[in-house]
């Protein structure tokens, strides 16, 4: 089985940015040759997660207030305690997403339901980072 790691260039806003990956995730599949096979994106911080979703700006938006509601800043994290730092519900936010997102290609395409989308969102940090595999 032949591998091709592809790094997608994300820059990102921090707090809930949310960006759609698709067109990266589909240019990685055709980069590499795969006709038949999987392609994997991981978000290598430990902040950051990676889903799929119907992105258009109304859900977008009720995905961030969402997790602004379940995870919000203003909590009391012992990892800001402990750490003297101030991104707890980053971490918290990023283990209930997932690290990673794993979809099979058929004939060098990703097979999207209709809307959806690969979707990456950080929770915390303006970072630059992603990684898109190719199997």
């Amino acid at each position: 089985m032949n591998a091709h790691t592809h790094t997608i260039g994300l820059s990102t806003l921090g707090n809930n940015d949310v960006h759609d990956l698709t067109r990266e995730v589909q240019d990685c599949v055709e980069t590499s040759g795969t006709r038949n096979g999987i392609v994997t994106v991981f978000c290598p911080g430990s902040t950051d997660g990676v889903t799929t979703i119907e992105f258009e700006p109304g859900l977008v938006q009720d995905i961030q207030e969402a997790v602004e509601r379940v995870f919000p800043r203003g909590l009391r994290y012992r990892h800001n305690e402990l750490n003297h730092d101030d991104n707890g519900h980053g971490h918290v936010r990023a283990a209930m997403v997932g690290p990673s997102l794993t979809v099979p290609t058929s004939r060098g395409v990703s097979p999207w339901a209709p809307g959806s989308r690969s979707c990456f969102s950080i929770s915390t940090q303006a970072l630059d980072r992603g990684v898109c595999s190719c199997k």
